[in-house]
């Protein structure tokens, strides 16, 4: 059946489609030794947590082999009126674009560029929230049954800081005249993948699903990794889940806090010249719930640790990669890889978590081994268990927008499939 009853639009939707696959698809095809594999790189992380920027950082770093970057929330750009549906509908714009593609869009472009299509198998660099654990399933499996080494980097930041981002992102795009419309994110979908993603980064840490596992902040800076061995054991204990918690709950920074309270006047600004209508009031309560939250963050804040990050994320998957070359061609005596290098002298964390690593300094809080958001439970200081979707809910404003001067009706949020993404899986 065909997804759309208008002949030419589906005609100009294919050509739109091919014209997106030869975006996706690098131009040179990838040359490997014998053994080395193709390299899957998923960033993963809440709804606005800075994934899109980490990719990008990411991309840069790789140089200038032939890496496919994808990102599913492109995918909707090639309906013919993707603007023209996106500003008619307001927060409801992409779940109405998403609607009227065709289906199967997300597997046959991704095939394009796994070999799934009969090409080359291209190294892959793409994002998604990974909200549940089948959502990782899909990607990682999808991928390493077809041969690829796989790398996860989860990014890390407050939710405060991603909701305030999912309605700047909305609303800086609303008010760009050579736009007037932006992407908007169910809140319930965002509360969802920030529960989840530190248990999603556990199970792919401890089952064996990812070969290399990277905790990063919104600065691109790895807060901890591990990797898989041969034998498939980790190097170091399990600890990205910590890891995830522990920058969650750190005390934010004055530059941060600076950052995050002109990104809150803008958002409140009644300047005609920065905008020429009302901001919705759905995203009017998401940033003032943002604020809030950011406000007890900072009263009740972990300070962070003395050593702090010590270099990018771009940075550590270029020796990665340099290492994987290496192992893919005959071992020479006495050669150990970058990351064991860097451990041996001291200048990389050992793979335990920050909480063991002050115990073993002996600067860790009398609650050693318990995450931070454990220890602000116990002391009385955690914030409240109710989930932003949910105090909006409770204030009358859906999440899905309701009582929006934009148009749309209310719907619940599109519903989580493998391929879809910050609404869907896919992206």
């Amino acid at each position: 059946m065909s997804y759309s009853s208008d002949s030419r639009e589906t005609a100009a939707i294919e050509r739109r489609k091919n014209r997106r696959i030869k975006e996706l698809v690098p131009e040179d095809v990838p040359v490997r030794s014998d053994g080395e594999k193709p390299q899957f790189i998923i960033i993963a992380g809440q709804q606005a947590a800075g994934k899109t920027t980490t990719q990008k950082n990411v991309i840069s770093a790789l140089g200038e082999e032939p890496v496919a970057t994808y990102d599913g929330d492109d995918n909707a750009k090639i309906h013919p009126r993707h603007d023209e549906i996106m500003r008619t509908n307001g927060l409801q714009g992409q779940s109405a674009v998403g609607q009227r593609l065709p289906p199967g869009l997300h597997e046959e472009l991704i095939g394009h560029l796994r070999g799934d299509m009969g090409g080359p198998k291209y190294d892959v660099v793409a994002s998604h929230p990974f909200g549940r654990k089948e959502h990782a399933d899909y990607w990682l499996d999808g991928f390493r049954n077809r041969g690829y080494e796989t790398t996860a980097v989860f990014v890390a930041t407050h939710e405060s800081n991603s909701m305030l981002g999912i309605a700047h992102r909305y609303q800086q795009d609303r008010d760009d005249p050579t736009k007037e419309y932006g992407r908007w994110v169910d809140p319930r979908l965002h509360d969802s993948a920030y529960a989840n993603n530190p248990h999603v980064a556990h199970y792919l840490e401890s089952t064996g699903k990812v070969d290399h596992i990277y905790v990063a902040n919104r600065d691109g800076e790895v807060l901890y990794e591990n990797h898989r061995n041969p034998d498939g054991s980790m190097q170091n204990d399990l600890g990205a889940r910590e890891a995830i918690t522990d920058e969650r709950n750190r005390a934010p920074t004055p530059q941060e806090i600076a950052r995050f309270d002109s990104t809150v006047a803008y958002m409140r600004s009644t300047d005609p010249a920065v905008r020429t209508e009302p901001v919705d009031d759905t995203v009017k309560m998401t940033v003032d719930y943002a604020e809030q939250d950011h406000q007890d963050l900072r009263r009740k804040g972990v300070a962070p640790s003395a050593s702090g990050p010590n270099r990018s994320i771009g940075a550590a998957l270029q020796e990665q990669l340099q290492d994987s070359t290496v192992a893919a061609e005959p071992a020479k005596t006495g050669e150990v890889s970058g990351v064991a290098r860097l451990a041996q002298s001291g200048q990389t964390p050992s793979g335990a978590s920050k909480v063991a690593r002050l115990a073993q300094s002996g600067q860790a809080p009398s609650a050693t081994g318990t995450s931070r958001v454990a220890r602000l439970a116990q002391s009385g200081q955690a914030s409240s268990g109710l989930s932003r979707a949910a105090r909006l809910a409770q204030s009358g404003i859906l999440p899905a927008g309701a009582g929006s001067q934009n148009t749309g009706s209310t719907r619940e949020p599109v519903s989580d499939t493998p391929d879809g993404g910050d609404h869907d899986i896919e992206r």
